[in-house]
Parts: structure tokens; C-alpha cells; sequence
């Protein structure tokens, strides 16, 4: 019975020091705790590869513990290749997910774990948006040995604008204080301060148009533009 009672202490023991690694696939880059992985390009999918770095299996959980200037319904986040669930969204705070068993040493294969943030929603258009995620290990549904919580963070660049939008669409403020937006496509067109405050809101149709913007104060603006196939983001600044 001793021997019994000690081999369970053994065991307990050595669950409670389940370990593991994260490493962002995207960039080769360790995830740790207070990490932040920042992307700049709307649905660009982020992978993660857990190492169970232990001579124990764990099953793989994840908490989605906070999340700010959105409410969750723009994250995706993904088990693939056969494993426990698939893409689940939305993703409110509080949301657990199970993400199957991973051996001792193992590591999960490419695209196990995703992460992919959709700017869908016209109304969060405050940045950045971020998601604290939390990852760990649990076994027999108690959490063993350590977890790691990092920073998922979409904030749009003006690097990224440039890259991602194409000559359909372009807007800048001229001396006379007004807004000159070129458009190709029939869009609705917002325009955001740096509180998130919306100032302008209008349907668009293709053209040109010329807004007053006269009452606005000086300073940098987010602009956002959305038609049946494109998200346009751009920065303006009124002098």
C-alpha cells in the first residue's frame, strides 16, 4: 500500500511539472509569457507550434482570458489537420478550447494551431484589437505545470495600407479643408479619431467626392472604406 501511495506521489509530482514551448511558426520567433504577436494584414493566418518538451502526455487547452476594441466575433481560431474541433468563431472572453492530446516530445504539426483575425465588423474600428490568450496543459482536467499567455494584436500600418490597396481607391485632405476621396467602387466610407470616435459615416458611390472637414481639428485620422470585395484602411492627417 506504501509503495503504492508513493508511486502515486511520483506521478503527481511529475504532472504537476508537465512542460512546454510555443514557437510562432510565421517567424520562428519563441512565444513566452507576455509575449505580443503583432499582425498588420487583415486575415492573415498566424501559426503557433507547441512542443511538449515532458516525458507525459497532456491534453492542449486554450483561454481566450480578455480581449479590447472588439468583441471577439473577428477572431478565428483554428485546430487543424484532424484534431480535437476545427476553426471555432466567435471568440468572446471566457472561451475555452480543448485542443487534443499531445504525446511526450511531440510537437504539433503545421497548421495545428491558427489564429486569424477577419476586420468583418465596421463597428470596432479602434485600434489596436487585442487578444489575451492564455495556453497550457492540463491532465484529467486539472491544469498541470506551467501556462504561457501572450498578446494576439491586429493594428493595421500604413506599410500594410500600401501593400494591401490597390489604385481603386485613394483619399487625402487639401488646404481648403476637405476630404478628396477616388473611388472605383461603390463603398461605404468611415473616418475614425484617435479615441475611436467616428466623425464622418457616408454610402459612397464611384467617383470622386469632396467632403468638408472644416470642423474637424488637426491631427491623424483612420480612414476606413468597404465595398461588396474590398477593406480599405488608410491613414489620414488634417493639418
Amino acid at each position: 500500500m506504501k509503495k503504492l501511495l508513493f508511486l502515486s506521489l511520483i506521478f503527481v509530482s511529475f504532472a504537476s511539472n508537465a512542460q512546454f514551448t510555443l514557437q510562432n511558426e510565421n517567424t520562428g520567433n519563441a512565444i513566452v509569457d507576455g509575449s505580443v504577436i503583432t499582425v498588420t494584414v487583415d486575415q492573415l493566418q498566424t501559426s503557433i507550434i507547441m512542443t511538449n518538451t515532458s516525458s507525459s502526455s497532456f491534453t492542449i487547452m486554450t483561454e481566450i482570458v480578455s480581449i479590447s476594441n472588439t468583441d471577439g466575433s473577428e477572431l478565428t481560431y483554428c485546430f487543424g489537420n484532424g484534431r480535437v474541433g476545427g476553426c471555432y468563431t466567435p471568440n468572446p472572453a471566457g472561451t475555452t478550447h480543448n485542443g487534443g492530446d499531445l504525446a511526450p516530445g511531440a510537437a504539433t504539426a503545421t497548421g495545428n494551431i491558427d489564429l486569424q483575425h477577419s476586420n468583418a465588423n465596421p463597428n470596432f474600428t479602434t485600434y489596436p484589437k487585442d487578444y489575451i490568450i492564455k495556453i497550457y496543459a492540463t491532465n484529467g482536467g486539472t491544469q498541470v505545470g506551467n501556462s504561457i499567455t501572450f498578446t494576439y494584436r491586429y493594428a493595421p500600418s500604413a506599410s500594410a495600407d500600401e501593400h494591401l490597396f490597390d489604385a481603386h481607391f485613394s483619399v487625402f485632405a487639401n488646404a481648403q479643408k476637405q476630404l478628396i476621396i477616388k473611388t472605383e467602387d461603390n463603398v461605404n466610407f468611415a473616418m475614425y479619431n484617435l479615441t475611436g470616435q467616428q466623425v464622418i459615416n457616408k454610402d459612397l458611390s464611384a467617383g470622386t467626392h469632396r467632403l468638408s472637414i472644416a470642423k474637424l481639428p488637426a491631427g491623424i485620422y483612420m480612414v476606413y472604406a468597404k465595398s461588396n470585395t474590398k477593406q480599405i484602411y488608410r491613414k489620414v492627417v488634417i493639418q
